[in-house]
């Protein structure tokens, strides 16, 4: 009785290197996107690099989805779950997709990609546009993450089965297996998207059951999650011959690096927490910003690739910043309910 109750207290405490950890991968989200407005193929090789170095942050989030369902697991009860998902994630995913829901239908600004997948979209009605939007994601270009992670949610009861029993090693070779085979495809196929990341959610949560002993082994190894990024990312950028599974190594490589430092580190990091805060808003909102800017930022980029690079920084750290803000400002009057109109 005892170790049941000191166990489910455990399970309930903060973790707070989780927490900071998605303040860095909210940062690798918005980047690549920032990066991703300006014209690098003028330079040998140019968006391949900064892919490679900051591209596939996604991989960040989905491995924290896939930790927080371990670690909450005890108390999972799938409608109740359900429930949360739907106000907390899709609730503030439609809130937020309904400025650029009725610019796409309106205006009828189909994006390229959308007419490539389905071409069938322009002979459909505004309100079938528009659920065809929400129920792929295509309208706003980080927004197909949430109609994927949905899917998560939905067979959810398949990784608590296998949590509940303990069974580690069968399914962790076979969705890593499937994830390094069915490498990640265009945003516009979420099923395809799916089967990728089910590896990497699946190690998310694996990563939590083992904590324990991964935390201990990195302890007595503290080089080997560094020798192992930096050795993925330099053959990431020079070997291009399974360049998608590279990058899929690499980022996973760099999630336990950032991992074990982040738990490892005792000093207050507030700037972190407050990215961690705000990251859902963030998420939501950064792209807006984006696009009102783009115009005139594209306008002025330098031509040389070092100025671009720092122009490109720059550039990031306004759109953080006032995505940042944005959040901010819904979350003071609405205080707790804001996580249903930003998520944060």
């Amino acid at each position: 009785m005892c170790r049941s109750f000191l166990f489910t207290v455990e399970k309930k405490r903060f973790l707070n290197y989780i927490h900071q950890f998605r303040g860095l991968a909210i940062l690798l989200i918005v980047i690549i996107h920032c990066f991703g407005i300006f014209n690098w193929d003028q330079f040998p090789n140019g968006w391949f690099i900064v892919n490679a170095i900051i591209g596939r942050g996604t991989l960040l989030f989905v491995f924290i989805a896939g930790f927080l369902f371990e670690y909450l697991s005890y108390k999972y009860n799938y409608s109740v779950y359900l429930s949360k998902k739907a106000r907390y994630v899709i609730l503030p995913y439609i809130v937020c997709s309904l400025p650029i829901l009725f610019y796409r239908v309106i205006f009828q600004d189909i994006p390229p990609r959308v007419i490539i997948a389905f071409p069938e979209i322009v002979d459909y009605s505004g309100i079938s546009q528009a659920f065809y939007y929400l129920f792929t994601g295509t309208h706003l270009l980080p927004y197909w993450f949430i109609p994927m992670i949905a899917c998560f949610y939905i067979i959810s009861p398949l990784f608590h089965w296998l949590i509940k029993k303990k069974v580690v090693l069968i399914p962790t070779i076979l969705f890593t297996t499937i994830s390094l085979i069915f490498t990640r495809v265009e945003t516009t196929d979420i099923v395809g998207n799916l089967i990728h990341y089910l590896g990497v959610f699946w190690i998310g949560a694996v990563t939590c059951m083992k904590r324990d002993e991964i935390f201990n082994f990195t302890k007595k190894n503290p080089f080997l999650p560094w020798m192992t990024f930096i050795v993925l990312l330099i053959t990431s950028i020079t070997i291009k011959i399974w360049t998608e599974q590279q990058f899929f190594l690499q980022k996973l490589a760099l999630s336990w690096l950032l991992l074990f430092i982040l738990y490892r580190n005792k000093n207050e990091m507030p700037v972190l927490n407050i990215l961690a805060d705000l990251s859902f808003g963030i998420y939501f909102i950064h792209f807006y910003f984006i696009l009102a800017t783009k115009p005139i930022v594209l306008k002025y980029a330098p031509a040389s690739p070092v100025l671009l690079t720092l122009y490109s920084l720059t550039y990031f750290g306004l759109i953080v910043l006032l995505s940042g803000l944005a959040t901010k400002l819904v979350k003071i009057p609405f205080k707790g309910y804001s996580r249903m109109l930003v998520g944060s």
